[in-house]
């Protein structure tokens, strides 16, 4: 795939298109703004970027100030999608990173300002043809929820059942695709740079976050990995998996079965004992382990809902993971 051919390249060289080195420089000034002048410093990269630092974060010691965790979540955030979740992963890794810091890494949300519904229109017309509304009863223009790489609308078919349309926003994957060049050339250098991003394998971190990254940008992919768990669940008194509506989804637009419940993080919010919730939790991603061998690799409280009837509903299958025997 693409964005996987961009990641192969050499981590010491520098993205050569004009769009590439611009958003480079871009990606390096907000870092120095937020105060990680030292580390963009270390990668002697000023003079191909044509970037000038000059600022009070030259040292080492900027690094281990009790805010670094937060400066880094604000760039994260400015920087946009592919940034956001790459956060999120190192957010995994506290055999690598200080607490302080993972505990600001998890604060990361994919929640964006919702795009215009013309760009929504555009988009479904590419992938569902012009007539695109003569397939619903009622189509909602305003979003129920926008994420990084999707927006989500409700809908009601023809023959009126309940939908919800997960509608990838446009041109997405060119922006990705120059971010993850971008990332991978940056983890080379600071390989080479800082002896402990070279233990934590940041290229290989990289390499891994494009493959999970490709996965979610190809909804077909995030399809099929619904009828797999919808098979390995089958008659589970404890997990719904929504049904995928295939003739109306591509690999930009999924259309699948409205789920109504409530988030399971709300739940234990409004002070639901979460005993039994915990319990059914853990054995779902037990069977996912180590029976299937096949889990939701983000599998946290927010994509999964609570239902009326006592089941979760698994949410964004787009990530999964695979064990061997």
């Amino acid at each position: 795939m693409s964005v996987l051919r961009t990641i192969v390249h050499s981590s010491r060289a520098l993205a050569t298109t004009a769009k590439d080195v611009a958003r480079f420089r871009e990606i390096a000034q907000v870092f120095i703004t937020h105060g990680f002048g030292w580390v963009v410093a270390q990668l002697r990269l000023r003079r191909e970027l044509q970037i000038d630092h000059q600022g009070e974060d030259t040292g080492r010691a900027a690094l281990n100030s009790p805010d670094t965790g937060k400066r880094l979540v604000k760039a994260l955030t400015l920087l946009g999608p592919t940034w956001v979740k790459f956060g999120q992963i190192l957010s995994t890794r506290p055999d690598a990173i200080p607490e302080s810091i993972i505990v600001e890494l998890q604060t990361l949300q994919d929640a964006v300002e919702a795009i215009e519904f013309a760009d929504i229109d555009s988009q479904l017309q590419r992938n569902l043809g012009k007539e695109w509304r003569s397939k619903f009863e009622r189509f909602e223009e305003a979003p129920l929820a926008s994420a990084s790489i999707g927006q989500v609308h409700e809908a009601v078919l023809l023959e009126g059942q309940r939908v919800v349309l997960k509608i990838q926003r446009p041109d997405i994957r060119s922006k990705i695709e120059s971010d993850l060049n971008i990332l991978h050339t940056i983890a080379g250098y600071l390989e080479e740079a800082f002896p402990e991003a070279h233990i934590m394998d940041l290229r290989g971190m990289v390499r891994g976050f494009a493959k999970s990254l490709a996965q979610e940008l190809d909804y077909r992919t995030e399809a099929g990995n619904m009828d797999r768990f919808r098979r390995n669940f089958e008659g589970h008194p404890d997990v719904h998996v929504p049904a995928v509506y295939k003739q109306l989804s591509t690999d930009q637009v999924l259309t699948m079965e409205y789920i109504d419940g409530r988030k399971f993080d709300k739940v234990i919010e409004e002070g639901r004992a979460p005993d039994d919730l915990v319990r059914r939790y853990f054995n779902v991603a037990y069977k996912m382990l180590f029976v299937d061998g096949f889990f939701h690799g983000d599998l946290h409280p927010g994509n999964i809902l609570l239902m009326e009837d006592g089941r979760l509903g698994l949410l964004d299958c787009g990530m999964v993971g695979r064990l061997s025997p």
